[in-house]
């Protein structure tokens, strides 16, 4: 799992394990500023579900990340739903725009290519 996270989400997650308590931290540079993320792994459903608890350090904020498969008729159906817990500082990298835009590129750009280039 970490070497297929790493080729379509983050390449710079060095290290992941889908267990509970699991903790990693990487460097992601956004518009010449370093953000450090910090990750726990707090629940895991094998080939169902994956919620992160989610960090950054040197900044206020909390929030999760759940991912949840779900079969259906015509493949996987990929459900994300992220929420913030405690609010992050009023900065562009934290806005509501920068978070879409970052899980749209994810989830409908890197994801997908992702798929097609390995099936």
């Amino acid at each position: 799992m970490p070497m297929h996270m790493k080729k379509w989400w983050f390449s710079q997650i060095r290290n992941f394990e889908p267990i509970a308590g699991f903790q990693t931290r990487f460097t992601v540079n956004y518009k010449n500023e370093k953000y450090v993320h910090l990750w726990e792994v707090l629940e895991v459903v094998q080939q169902e579900k994956l919620k992160l608890d989610w960090q950054y350090a040197n900044y206020p904020g909390k929030a999760y990340a759940l991912f949840e498969l779900e079969n259906n008729p015509h493949g996987t159906l990929l459900t994300l739903t992220s929420d913030v817990l405690e609010f992050f500082p009023n900065h562009e990298a934290f806005s509501r725009n920068s978070v879409l835009k970052g899980w749209t590129t994810l989830l409908q750009k890197k994801l997908p290519n992702y798929i097609n280039e390995n099936s």
